[in-house]
């Protein structure tokens, strides 16, 4: 609800600063389906997340980017994790001055590295709108500063590079192509089946396609809970009359 919420109101980014060893498919599919860029904290036990894993860092997806946290001598801290699989980039999270409740101090932990990314992707975000939260995470990672000391470690052994990354944000290719949408319905007994063909000629692909009941504005499917989720490729009415799809 707390993902959902955010994205309603316009968030770009969200900094996941915790960690569960419980996988949720709930939470999974709250991040696949959003359009936001997900930053998490790989965790702070000194643990391979290869093999025991650490949600929602371990979500392999374009839209997440998981994070360890190296020291001020760009060694990965001892109570970071890693995994060669499973954490793309380190930040520095080894005694970071902060905030603490009610004053400053300082903190360590994969929970102070994922904001320094999470203030990169803001830079990028605020360079223009259209662009995804994929494009960020491979602008970070293609621009970050490579650590021969993470090599064992890391997907991606090295730190982001705020100035090599905002240099090149003229590289980030744009999509203005809107994706394409096509109906066909068929009847089933006393229900409708809508068989949905959709592409993306852009190249970018597709997210998620949603439908709702009624004629519908393009923000309501931005809202919290606005319209439900197509799984597959058919939807399958009880109620006739006129519905609104969406793709994205």
């Amino acid at each position: 609800k707390a993902i959902r919420y955010a994205e309603s109101m316009g968030a770009s980014i969200c900094n996941m600063s915790w960690g569960t060893v419980n996988y949720s498919q709930a939470l999974e599919l709250a991040i696949e389906e959003s359009s936001m860029l997900f930053v998490t904290a790989a965790g702070n036990d000194g643990s391979n997340n290869n093999s025991t894993p650490v949600y929602p860092a371990n979500f392999r997806l374009p839209n997440v980017i998981s994070v360890a946290f190296i020291d001020a001598f760009d060694n990965l801290s001892a109570s970071s994790n890693y995994g060669t699989s499973t954490v793309d980039i380190a930040a520095p999270g080894q005694d970071i001055y902060s905030t603490l409740v009610g004053t400053y101090g300082y903190s360590s932990g994969s929970s102070m590295a994922a904001p320094h990314v999470s203030g990169l992707a803001a830079m990028i975000f605020a360079y223009q709108d259209d662009i995804y939260p994929s494009q960020v995470k491979d602008l970070i990672i293609n621009t970050m500063r490579p650590l021969p000391s993470l090599d064992a470690y890391l997907i991606y052994p090295g730190i982001p590079d705020a100035l090599n990354a905002i240099r090149s944000l003229d590289n980030l290719v744009t999509d203005a192509q809107a994706p394409f949408l096509s109906l066909e319905t068929s009847y089933e007994q006393d229900m409708i089946a809508v068989l949905v063909s959709a592409f993306d000629a852009g190249g970018s692909g597709l997210r998620k396609i949603k439908y709702a009941y009624g004629s519908k504005r393009l923000e309501f499917f931005r809202e919290e809970n606005g319209g439900s989720v197509l799984s597959g490729d058919r939807a399958v009415l009880a109620k006739s009359g006129f519905y609104t799809f969406y793709v994205e």
